[in-house]
């Protein structure tokens, strides 16, 4: 009941003072972590990403594609590299989603890869806007100008209470998972002439650092179509499949085809031994040849030897 009264007396207060507030730096961020997750949600782009895989290393960069068409569907596309060569690729399109390694293609449970830089674009909630503290500072995202915009907390812990449904024991307790894992500073770079967020960070109310993602290089207002994100052909599984699973799967199916490759085929055994066996018919005939010329010798001495008795 405290909870609720307070935020409704902040409330209050707020609505009666909004005109004198109107310019203040609450106003002014206020505004931008409103309009910044609405304008970034339509955001087309081609970025490349530096080690976009934090699960595994051998990933050393990503190729993310997003477009939306006309009827407002997000279509996503990530192609992933080791070294520069490409390794894996995943996309999303109006019939679900699939992933490609090697040769082999299968309908996805998931592939979480997609949504990383979704991330950027996590709106707050009302309560969150409302009763958030801002600094807000010029600053530049690579060569993109932008807002440095700071969100925190309120001082009070029955505000923080209401902002994240928790109850104040939560809150006032320093060890508390809430208090390790929840974002009470959160730092987002917001573009000056188009509101996209392009890079934000996390902090928990000790400064441990809880998440750090931007949009890397990025090819602005890129000319996408529904042909990029073109379902595989020749899906290997209908099943839809976890990351991990696919994964698994092109395992097994190479492992399959290189202990098929030890094996001797037929064709093989008919190679190594074509060689020998054509010699050893050609001496067959050979030697039979040879034992009639003997044999017709031997008759022609036995009859002239009886002759000349």
């Amino acid at each position: 009941m405290k909870i609720v009264l307070k935020l409704f007396q902040m409330l209050a207060i707020l609505l009666f003072c909004y005109p004198c507030l109107a310019l203040t730096e609450y106003q002014r961020g206020k505004e931008l972590i409103t309009q910044a997750p609405l304008a970034s949600k339509n955001f087309t782009y081609i970025a490349m990403v530096n080690r976009p895989d934090l699960h595994d290393n051998s990933i050393t960069s990503g190729r993310f594609y997003r477009w939306i068409d006309e009827d407002g569907f997000v279509y996503k596309k990530v192609e992933l590299y080791k070294n520069y060569e490409w390794a894996e690729t995943y996309l999303q399109n109006k019939t679900g989603q699939y992933g490609t390694i090697g040769n082999v293609s299968a309908r996805m449970v998931e592939a979480l890869i997609l949504s990383k830089l979704e991330l950027l674009f996590e709106d707050f909630n009302e309560v969150e806007t409302l009763f958030s503290k801002y600094t807000i500072e010029e600053s530049r995202y690579r060569d993109i100008s932008c807002y440095q915009v700071t969100v925190r907390d309120p001082d009070d812990p029955i505000l923080v209470a209401g902002m994240s449904r928790m109850t104040i024991d939560q809150v006032e307790n320093k060890n508390s998972p809430f208090n390790h894992q929840r974002p009470s500073t959160r730092v987002l770079w917001i573009g000056k002439e188009d509101n996209i967020i392009y890079a934000r960070k996390h902090y928990n109310r000790f400064g441990k650092l809880l998440l750090a993602i931007e949009i890397g290089k990025l090819e602005k207002n890129a000319e996408l179509s529904s042909e990029l994100f073109t379902t595989p052909e020749d899906l290997y599984s209908e099943v839809p499949l976890l990351r991990e699973e696919l994964k698994d799967l092109v395992h097994r199916i190479n492992k399959k085809t290189q202990a098929n490759a030890a094996k001797p085929s037929w064709t093989g055994w008919q190679t190594a031994w074509m060689g020998p066996l054509a010699v050893m018919d050609t001496a067959a005939w050979v030697l039979c040849g040879l034992g009639i010329a003997l044999a017709v010798v031997a008759i022609s001495l036995k009859l002239k030897a009886k002759l000349r008795r």
